[in-house]
Parts: structure tokens; sequence; C-alpha cells
């Protein structure tokens, strides 16, 4: 068995033997720089990013006004209660 995987591995480095290093072409390196210095950047238009500043506010502002109104909302809904129980409970003469 292990002389069948000796045999394999020495079969397989044998084989690379006689190959050649891989060499880039000849001009790789200047149309490399070249596509770098013709590279032009995907720039955001000043008025998208203003028009997505003021979308991000809105939101925000939207926001706040329905955690603001929820409070309140909460706090009648208790001050509701209250006035509901003391008025039963002076209707019905519980105290």
């Amino acid at each position: 068995m292990k002389e069948e995987k000796e045999k394999w591995i020495d079969k397989v480095l044998m084989s690379l033997e006689g190959g050649q290093k891989a060499r880039p072409e000849r001009d790789l390196f200047s149309s490399i720089e070249k596509r770098i210095q013709n590279y032009e950047a995907n720039t955001i238009p000043v008025s998208r990013l203003v028009m997505a500043a003021a979308a991000v506010v809105l939101l925000i502002m939207l926001n706040i006004a329905v955690v603001k109104k929820s409070v309140s909302t909460k706090e009648n809904n208790v001050e509701e209660k209250a006035t509901y129980s003391s008025l039963l409970i002076s209707d019905f003469n519980l105290l």
C-alpha cells in the first residue's frame, strides 16, 4: 500500500520536470498603468446627496412626531382611566 502511494507521489513530482515558469506579456505592466491612469471614479452629484440628506431628516422628524403623539396618547389614557375610576367609586359609594 505504501509503495503504491510512494510511486504515485514520485510520478506526480516527475510530471513537473521540464515545466517552464509562467511569464507575463511584455506590455502587461504598462497596460495596467494605463488603465489606472484612465480610471474615472464614479461620483455622486451634490444635488442627489442633498436630496438624500433631506429625506433622512424628514424621516427622523416624522418618527419623532409619531413617538411624541404615542406618548401623549398613553398619558391621556392613564388620566382618563383614573378619572373614570374615581367616578365609578363615587357613583357606587364604594369607599
